[in-house]
């Protein structure tokens, strides 16, 4: 078993934590890869309600969403836990049951996602050395890694659900990382 993860894993399936470990004042970065790497997330009509339900499904777990970011197959998200009892999996799995229905009306199929989402829990050592920082930097980077824009800020599905200034203005790097780190 591997430390800190759930037991109960069948095989190919992702290590999971234990439940607790997301709920609370929690950063965590999740990954939701599209079933068959199907290319869903090429248009506005399809990303800009699937953002909607993730600040409901935010607020309702009591969550922020730090950054996302659609790629045509998958999405990037990373969520915050406001309080002691925020819920970020719960926040996360809602939003993915919530688009997943939706998105089957869309496009006549049973299922969109893939079964399980690749997550990374945020340890409070590696604050210490700047992570959630690249973390944030990783998600938004990955539209010109793959390729798609010159720069991250060309991409036009990437975005923040916090704070006054949009994500691709400077200074929502400073507002966001005062007294963030």
């Amino acid at each position: 078993m591997l430390s800190g993860k759930t037991d109960n894993l069948k095989k190919g399936t992702l290590p999971r934590l234990d439940p607790a470990a997301y709920i609370g004042y929690k950063h965590v970065s999740f990954t939701a890869v599209t079933l068959d790497r199907r290319h869903v997330f090429v248009r506005r009509a399809v990303v800009d309600p699937c953002i909607a339900m993730l600040s409901e499904d935010c607020a309702r777990h009591n969550c922020e969403c730090l950054v996302y970011v659609f790629m045509p197959d998958h999405v990037h998200l990373i969520l915050h836990g406001c309080d002691a009892s925020s819920d970020v999996l719960q926040s996360h799995n809602t939003w993915k049951g919530r688009t997943g229905n939706e998105l089957c009306g869309q496009f006549m199929c049973h299922t969109i996602w893939q079964p399980r989402s690749r997550d990374h829990v945020l340890r409070s050592h590696e604050y210490e050395r700047g992570a959630l920082r690249n973390m944030l930097q990783y998600a938004l980077q990955n539209p010109a890694r793959a390729g798609l824009v010159s720069t991250w800020q060309d991409y036009p599905f990437v975005g923040s659900l916090i704070g006054p200034y949009d994500i691709r203005h400077p200074y929502w790097w400073d507002w966001f990382y005062n007294g963030r780190e």
